[in-house]
C-alpha cells in the first residue's frame, strides 16, 4: 500500500529563511544600484533563482548579462542559506509527527535540492523522503510542475497527499496539482491538524476484521501477547504479569474484545473505566495485535472499534498511554481519532504521553 505523503514547502514554511532571502534580494539590487521593495520581494517568493534575475533585470534595467546576474543573486543565496537558515517554530514537532504517522514527507522548493539538503541537516530537520526542486522543469510555482514531480516520486494521488505553503505562488502550484493546500503561514499547527485527518482517512480498509467479547478460553493466548517481550518493553510494569495480576476481563468496569479476521484471533482490546466521586472520568485503552499479523493496519480498526463500543456505553473520553519511541502505537492510535493531550517524565526516567480521542470523532469505516 502506498504511503500518505506530505509535500511541503522549504522557504518560510518549514524553516524561517525568508528574512535572510530578504537581505540577498537586496544587496543584490543596492549592488546594482537600484532600490529594493518589500512588495516585489513577497511576489517573487516561488520562482525558481534563474527566473527571479531574469524578472529583477527587466524589471531595473540591469545591464550586466543575465548569466553574470544569476551567478552574482546565486552566490549571495548560497550564503544565506549557510549562514541564516533556521527551523520555524513547530517543525521538529511536524516531522515527528508525520513519522509516527506513517506519513512520507517530500520537500518542494525551488531552490536547488543541495542547498535544501544542507540546510535541513544544518537546522536537524529530517529526516525526509526527498527533496525536490524544478531543475528540468518548464516552469517553477506558481506553476504546479514541482508538485507534480514529487506526487510522481511520492508514488501516490492528489487524494492521498496534502500540501503546505506560505506564500501566494506555492499555494496556487499546489492547488493547481490537485492538492489539498494548507496556508501554513501562520503556524505550522493547521498542517498538523490535517496530517492527522490524513492520516485517518488513508487507514487501510481490513475485510473480514471484527471485535467480540473475550473468552475464558482466550485468557491464557492474551496473556501470551502481553507478555511478549515487545509488549513489555512498552509497558507500565515493564515485567511479565501472572494471570491473576491482568485487569479481571469480566468486571462491571472492563471490556476485552478479541479481534479476528474469519476464525484467526489477531490481537486484543482492553478498556478500563476511570471514575471520580463515582462518575465516570475517562476510559484508558490498550491494545495488541499479534506479532503475525502486524504491518496490515489492523490496530487503528481495532481501536476505532472499541471506542465505538465505548462510546455506546457512555465511557469517554477514550485515552492511552503511549510512551516515548513506540511510533507504531502513536500512528495506530492517531488514525484512530486521537491526539496528544499531556506528556510526564515517570519514575523509571521514561516519558509517557497521554493521547485523547473525544466523543465527537467522527469514526471510520470499522469493524
Amino acid at each position: 500500500m502506498t504511503r500518505p505523503a506530505l509535500l511541503i514547502d522549504f522557504d518560510g514554511t518549514l524553516v524561517d529563511s525568508l528574512p535572510a532571502l530578504a537581505l540577498a534580494y537586496a544587496s543584490f539590487l543596492e549592488a546594482h544600484g537600484c532600490a529594493p521593495s518589500g512588495e516585489e520581494f513577497d511576489a517573487l517568493n516561488g520562482p525558481a533563482l534563474p527566473e527571479i534575475v531574469a524578472t529583477l533585470k527587466a524589471t531595473h534595467g540591469l545591464k550586466p548579462p543575465l548569466e553574470a546576474l544569476l551567478r552574482d543573486y546565486r552566490a549571495r543565496v548560497e550564503i544565506a542559506y549557510e549562514e541564516a537558515v533556521s527551523p520555524r517554530d513547530g517543525a521538529h514537532d511536524l516531522l515527528r509527527e508525520a513519522d509516527a504517522l506513517g506519513v512520507d514527507v517530500h520537500v518542494v522548493s525551488a531552490a536547488p535540492a543541495p542547498w535544501v539538503r544542507r540546510a535541513l541537516e544544518r537546522a536537524g530537520l529530517g529526516p525526509v523522503a526527498a527533496v525536490h526542486d524544478t531543475t528540468g522543469l518548464v516552469a517553477s510555482k506558481p506553476h504546479p510542475a514541482v508538485y507534480r514531480r514529487a506526487l510522481a516520486h511520492a508514488g501516490c494521488e492528489a487524494s492521498g497527499a496534502l500540501a503546505a505553503e506560505d506564500a501566494p505562488n506555492g499555494l496556487a502550484a499546489a492547488q493547481r496539482a490537485g492538492l489539498r493546500v494548507i496556508d501554513a503561514a501562520v503556524s505550522l499547527i493547521p498542517v498538523v491538524e490535517a496530517l492527522r485527518e490524513l492520516a485517518r482517512s488513508s487507514a487501510p480498509d481490513v475485510p473480514g476484521l471484527h471485535l467480540r467479547p473475550v473468552r475464558v478460553e482466550d485468557l491464557a493466548w492474551v496473556l501470551s501477547l502481553r507478555n511478549l517481550p515487545e509488549s513489555v518493553a512498552v509497558s507500565n510494569r515493564r515485567r511479565p504479569l501472572a494471570l491473576d495480576e491482568l485487569p479481571d476481563p469480566f468486571a462491571e468496569f472492563t471490556r476485552v474484545w478479541v479481534a479476528q479476521r474469519g476464525d484467526q484471533r489477531v490481537g486484543y482490546v482492553m478498556a478500563t473505566l476511570e471514575q471520580a466521586n463515582g462518575a465516570p472520568r475517562r476510559a484508558v485503552i490498550g491494545l495488541v495485535v499479534a506479532p503475525e499479523s502486524r504491518g496490515q493496519g489492523l490496530a487503528a480498526r481495532c481501536i476505532d472499534a472499541a471506542c465505538r463500543h465505548l462510546s455506546a456505553l457512555g465511557w469517554s473520553p477514550v485515552e492511552a498511554f503511549v510512551f516515548a519511541g513506540n511510533l507504531a502505537s502513536e500512528a495506530a492510535f492517531a488514525r484512530a481519532g486521537f491526539v496528544p493531550v499531556t506528556s510526564a517524565l515517570q519514575p523509571d526516567g521514561r516519558t509517557r504521553r497521554t493521547w485523547r480521542r473525544e466523543p465527537n470523532v467522527a469514526s471510520s469505516d470499522a469493524p
